[in-house]
């Protein structure tokens, strides 16, 4: 009886034994699949995690980035304005002094204009100068020109 019950025994483990055989092979592929596609959505999940931990870098330097380029627009601004008025202080400045320098060039180019014109009209010559007829009157005015003249004949 003995060996009639290790033989149940052993079939009733081999049918058992073929079960499980036959479930694993049946069931094998279908884990297999589902085993993969677990791991699918896993590594989907850990790239989801590292494109958000990206984008939160990214957009802490871009925060930064925008809040410098602000900086640095305001400080530009500041510059300009203050450059465009000391221009036009110093545009007042130069325009100022460039129409005295102009009302000096052109005083003077007048006078030597009006000195070369009279000049070659003959002003600068020893011209003749008329003396009257009147022997009195010509004396009188030698003796003013030179200074000298007989007190006597006055």
């Amino acid at each position: 009886m003995s060996d009639n019950n290790n033989r149940k025994a052993i079939q009733e483990a081999s049918r058992w034994l073929r079960v499980a055989f036959f479930t694993a092979t049946v069931i094998g592929p279908v884990a297999s699949t589902v085993v993969a596609r677990l791991r699918e959505l896993a590594d989907a999940q850990r790239e989801s995690q590292a494109a958000q931990k990206l984008a939160q870098r990214h957009q802490q330097p871009t925060r930064e980035l925008n809040r410098r380029r602000e900086e640095m627009v305001r400080e530009l601004a500041k510059l300009g304005d203050e450059a465009r008025r000391e221009l036009a202080e110093h545009s007042r400045l130069w325009t100022a002094l460039g129409f005295g320098i102009g009302l000096i060039l052109a005083g003077a180019g007048a006078y030597l204009l009006v000195r070369q014109r009279l000049w070659s009209q003959g002003a600068g010559k020893d011209n003749m100068i008329q003396l009257s007829q009147n022997v009195f009157l010509n004396r009188l005015a030698a003796k003013k020109l030179h200074g000298t003249g007989d007190k006597a004949e006055e």
